[in-house]
Order: C-alpha cells, then sequence, then structure tokens
C-alpha cells in the first residue's frame, strides 16, 4: 500500500553564495570566542571571591589565561567590518556624515541623528579588548605568587598555625622579610 503525495514540494533553499556564508560563519564563531573569553575571565574573577588559598588560587590564574587567549584569538581573526576604517566612515567625511552642517558644530537637537551608536562588531571588538585587559590583570594577581612557591607555601602553613592577630602579623612580617631577600631591589 502506497500513501498518496501531500502535493507539498520542499522550499527553494537559497544560497547566499560562498564567501557570505563562510564569512557569516566566521563572524558566528568568532562571537562565541569572544563570550567564551569574556565568560572564562569573569569566572575567574568571580572565583577570586571563594578561593584564596595560595596552590587552589593557580587554578584560577590558569583559567583565566585560557580565557585571555581565547580573547586575543577572537580580537586577531575577527571579521573586518566594512565601511569603517582607521580613518572613520568611507569618504572621509567625518562623524556628521554628508549633511556638512555649521562649521562642526552640532547642535544639542540633531545630534542623535548625527551619531548612530558603536555597530555590533564595534561593540564586541571594545568588549574583546576589555575582556583581555581584565584577563591579564586576573591572570597576573593569581600566578605572580607562583615565583616564589616555597615561600607562598610556607606563608601559607604559617597562616593555618596562627590563632590570634599577632601570629598573622608576624607570618606577614615573616612574608615580607623572605620576599625582599628574594627580589634584588632593595
Amino acid at each position: 500500500m502506497t500513501t498518496p503525495p501531500t502535493g507539498r514540494t520542499p522550499a527553494p533553499t537559497s544560497d547566499p553564495g560562498p564567501s557570505g556564508s563562510a564569512e557569516e560563519e566566521r563572524a558566528t564563531q568568532l562571537a562565541r570566542w569572544s563570550t567564551a573569553a569574556s565568560v572564562l575571565v569573569i569566572g575567574s574573577a568571580l572565583g577570586t571571591l571563594v578561593v584564596t588559598r595560595f596552590p587552589q588560587s593557580i587554578g584560577l590564574g590558569v583559567l583565566a589565561l585560557m580565557g585571555l587567549a581565547a580573547a586575543v584569538y577572537a580580537r586577531r581573526f575577527r571579521a573586518p567590518t566594512a565601511g569603517a576604517g582607521p580613518a572613520g566612515p568611507v569618504g572621509g567625511q567625518g562623524s556628521r556624515g554628508a549633511k556638512g552642517g555649521s562649521g562642526g558644530r552640532a547642535g544639542a537637537a540633531d545630534a542623535p541623528e548625527d551619531r548612530p551608536g558603536p555597530t555590533l562588531e564595534q561593540r564586541r571588538a571594545r568588549s574583546t579588548v576589555v575582556t583581555i585587559v581584565i584577563g591579564s590583570i586576573v591572570a597576573a594577581l593569581h600566578l605572580l605568587p607562583a615565583l616564589a612557591w616555597n615561600i607562598q607555601l610556607d606563608h601559607q602553613e604559617c597562616l593555618d598555625g596562627a590563632v590570634t592577630n599577632q601570629g598573622r602579623e608576624a607570618c606577614a612580617n615573616e612574608l615580607d622579610d623572605r620576599l625582599r631577600d628574594m627580589l634584588p631591589i632593595g
């Protein structure tokens, strides 16, 4: 027994062309890298509120480095924005566009229509730069103590045994003295 045809034909698919779909796919992929970078860096920064002990904080530094690498990848290989170069909009017309104007002065009433907001690509590029800066700071804060691994572990053991504020101050003073001895500054 065969089923009768329903009379439906598949809808024709329109192919935007090989370059259009590849560029869109690339832009989507880079947007995902940028989002992943932001999530990793924000996660490592918020993890600082929970993880305060030295050896465990190295993991947060590595997480921040992963986010930093993803942000650099997204920034380095981002799709170029059409129509805007380093000098501004196409045609060198500046921020006022084709209207010209009264000697470069914009009145308060016509300012919003003369200056359109940043595009999504520009916002994404800016947020990637912010992610790179914050990721660098968070990674440095977590990974620089690893340069003095033994001193940091001894300090952590000292803090574990310190019950009073005087004991904690003694641990802090000992850490300062040992770090000064290790560094050539001084």
